[in-house]
């Protein structure tokens, strides 16, 4: 709906006034009517204005609301990750084998990611203005893409069952190479002297799962920084400025130096002894 000018509406008025000069008969039924009705227009239009712009300011500030709360999601389930990591950092080799002894039962105490992305909506609505000239590559990798971001939050919940479920299988497996190998820990123990007590599948198995939850923790560590580090650019260009300025900016995360360094931090696994283990 398209609102009259304001010399439209000036033009409406000068004309009713110039009904002044005419004869009693307008002047004295004519002009009030003329002149209510236009003021009632008037009105109803600056009302509905009034409305228009609320809903805009009300739409703006959802925006910016659910971005902040997917970001502080994300921050959460980042620092679990990190501390997660952090139980083994340092003291990963190339070895398959070593790489599974020395990373201990990982205490959990993490809850499943669930957050709301219906406030989120406006990217996909406004998308267009992110993907222009974007290959479609480009398009599917992007953190303006809502199925990418609950992808991120899918495999951090993904990563905590393949946590707990190693906690559970490690746990009696390190127990039989501790009681056979009584002399040493399980980090130091040779690969023979681990498979002794509990036999090859066993060890290839956990061996597996080990080199798997690894990749997956170092991956979404990676996703959630960039995650955090595009949102908020993504975010500014589809919200309203002037409404950031009044009602609050979208948050944007920092990462210390040695935040950056934990997550950049990979040690890639043998692949030649990696494959001798599972393909044995």
């Amino acid at each position: 709906m398209q609102l009259p000018t304001h010399e439209d509406m000036q033009l409406l008025i000068k004309a009713i006034e110039n009904l002044k000069a005419e004869d009693n008969l307008i002047k004295d039924y004519i002009y009030p009517i003329a002149l209510a009705f236009v003021s009632a227009v008037m009105g109803s239009l600056f009302g509905y204005y009034v409305v228009l712009k609320r809903e805009k300011v009300e739409v703006e500030k959802e925006k910016i609301d659910a971005t902040n709360k997917l970001l502080l999601e994300a921050i959460d389930c980042f620092h679990d990750l990190e501390a997660i990591k952090g139980n083994y950092l340092g003291k990963l080799t190339d070895n398959p084998a070593q790489r599974l002894a020395c990373v201990p039962p990982i205490l959990m105490h993490h809850r499943p990611s669930n957050p709301e992305f219906a406030g989120m909506f406006y990217l996909a609505k406004e998308a267009s203005k992110i993907f222009s000239n974007r290959t479609f590559q480009e398009t599917q990798d992007n953190f303006a893409n809502i199925p990418r971001i609950k992808l991120v939050f899918e495999n951090y919940n993904t990563a905590l069952e393949m946590w707990k479920t190693r906690n559970e299988l490690v746990l009696p497996v390190f127990e039989a190479i501790v009681s056979g190998n009584s002399a040493t820990g399980v980090a130091n123990v040779r690969f023979e002297d681990m498979v002794r007590p509990v036999g090859h599948a066993k060890i290839a198995q956990l061996v597996d799962l080990n080199e798997k939850v690894l990749s997956l923790t170092d991956d979404l560590l990676a996703d959630f920084m960039k995650l955090m580090m595009e949102l908020p650019k993504i975010s500014e260009q589809l919200i309203s400025k002037k409404i950031m300025g009044q009602y609050g900016q979208v948050f944007k995360p920092e990462f210390s130096p040695e935040t950056q360094a934990t997550v950049s931090k990979r040690v890639p696994v043998n692949q030649e002894a990696l494959s001798r283990i599972l393909g044995a």
